[in-house]
């Protein structure tokens, strides 16, 4: 939330606060800490893990419960979630200088 001077219709000065639109950048660094976070649980059962994916960190209790979530679609998910994770290790704030240029000029933003 970002607090905003503004001047009231009334002629009172305040304080305007308002909720920030998630962006698209901030559901994928959610989705990349999501990925990052050392899950217990096998992927596939949902029993204690064991093993790891080597390329995305899935985490499996068997090779047996890596091979069939293999097929029901982790060969494709897996290069997805490679992706998200290189997005989530890249240093955003080097851009936020833009990302608050762009908050200013979105629609409904008082000054």
């Amino acid at each position: 939330m970002y607090a905003n001077s503004h001047q009231f219709g009334d002629g009172q000065q305040g304080i305007r606060v308002e909720r920030r639109k998630c962006s698209l950048l901030d559901t994928l660094l959610a989705t990349s800490d999501k990925i990052k976070s050392k899950s217990t649980e096998c992927s596939a059962c949902g029993k204690d893990s064991k093993l790891r994916c080597v390329r995305c960190q899935t985490s499996y209790c068997d090779k047996e419960c890596q091979t069939t979530h293999w097929k029901q679609g982790h060969k494709k998910e897996c290069p997805r979630r490679c992706q998200i994770m290189r997005l989530g290790n890249f240093d955003w704030k080097r851009f936020d200088r833009f990302r608050h240029f762009q908050s200013l000029a979105s629609p409904g933003h008082l000054v």
